[in-house]
């Protein structure tokens, strides 16, 4: 194809050059002096001549070395395919840059606000939602071509923040100070993503991971109990329930065995959630593993609760009668790692023994915690 193609070219280049000698004979007659023809003809021949050693090159090359003729023509072909596929791929990455806009959020906040608007688009009046998002939690901003929006001296933006799947697919949208987002590329994202594994190699060319948030994270992973999983499409509770009251060393158990409810996992966690402090962390606001994890595979949300319990005699009534005050302190949590709901609940259970007090009040505190959770989905 290529030799036709030089072939086509020099085949026009003498017609082009003898159609001007004609056009010069047949406008001046004899008076057209012969020597420029030879002279023209001359310089057609100096461009014609390197074009045919090539051609003949190039007719002995595919003749006597067909292989090497074509690998090498394949070699150009596969440069110029990476060459194509290099600049897609560029293309695709500015398109997608170019599309969403993502934002950070650079320190832990407790709101996010609605806002009602007028007919030119400015802010009237903002309602407070209490919702907490971590530092570094991404967020998408709804539309970057709008102008921030100013409210009593502040500026706002509209954002969206996942929803529980992880998408922000008709995700919740909300508005929340301008100054509160640093703007991040998904280039960026990706980045941070890699920063959190480092590999290097060993001298015997394998593999090590060597990051302490990988190897935390995977220590978290290990807590969830990978037999329990949700039987159904309706959306799971994980519950687990700490008491700091070690007298009785079957108070969770009997606390979780008496709630109501056909959506929670009361074992989704093993043992070692909490003796490796992890409810700890997670119950005073680091959220971050819980959302980073592999929890919410199988679960929607997560419930943690704190009993404490202390008994006392009735005076009055009857001196053999034993009042059980028992309280239960709980967070709710989504998998964005966000309080969705948090409280103290209270009871009071009478009995002849503390044993019977003790399971009077986990019945009625765990009757009020039941109603809670089933409100939660």
């Amino acid at each position: 194809m290529a030799i036709l193609l030089i072939s086509l070219v020099i085949l026009t280049v003498y017609i082009f050059v003898l159609k001007n000698i004609a056009i010069d004979l047949l406008t001046k007659g004899h008076s057209y002096n012969s020597n420029k023809v030879k002279e023209k003809i001359k310089k057609v021949k100096l461009f014609i001549a390197p074009i045919i050693i090539i051609l003949i090159i190039l007719s002995a090359w595919k003749a006597f070395l067909p292989e090497n003729y074509y690998s090498l023509k394949r070699l150009f072909g596969s440069n110029e395919k990476l060459l194509n596929k290099t600049l897609n791929k560029e293309s695709f990455k500015n398109e997608v840059e170019a599309l969403v806009t993502y934002g950070s959020i650079p320190h832990d906040i407790n709101v996010l606000y609605k806002a009602k608007l007028d007919d030119a688009g400015n802010i009237l009046e903002l309602k407070l939602i209490p919702i907490k998002l971590n530092a570094h939690t991404l967020v998408k901003v709804f539309d970057v071509k709008q102008p921030v929006k100013s409210y009593e001296g502040q500026g706002f933006i509209e954002i969206q923040i996942q929803n529980q799947n992880g998408s922000y697919v008709n995700s919740p949208r909300y508005w929340i100070e301008a100054d509160y987002i640093s703007i991040v590329t998904p280039n960026d994202i990706s980045s941070k993503d890699k920063d959190k594994i480092e590999i290097e190699k060993t001298d015997n060319s394998y593999q090590k991971l060597n990051s302490i948030k990988y190897d935390e994270l995977s220590v978290f992973n290990s807590t969830i109990n990978r037999e329990i999983v949700s039987t159904n499409n309706m959306s799971k509770i994980a519950v687990v329930i700490e008491s700091s009251n070690n007298n009785y060393s079957t108070i969770e158990n009997d606390f979780l065995s008496k709630l109501e409810s056909n959506i929670i996992l009361n074992n989704y966690f093993k043992n070692t959630f909490k003796s490796k402090g992890y409810f700890d962390k997670i119950f005073l606001g680091e959220t971050t593993l819980l959302s980073k994890s592999k929890v919410f595979s199988n679960v929607n949300y997560v419930a943690l609760g704190r009993i404490n319990y202390s008994f006392r005699t009735n005076t009055t009534l009857d001196k053999d009668l034993i009042s059980c005050d028992i309280n239960l302190s709980y967070k709710i949590f989504n998998r964005h790692g966000v309080i969705v709901d948090s409280n103290v609940i209270n009871a009071v259970g009478p009995g002849f023994s503390e044993d019977l007090s003790l399971k009077q009040a986990i019945k009625i505190i765990a009757e009020k915690y039941s109603k809670i959770l089933n409100k939660i989905i």
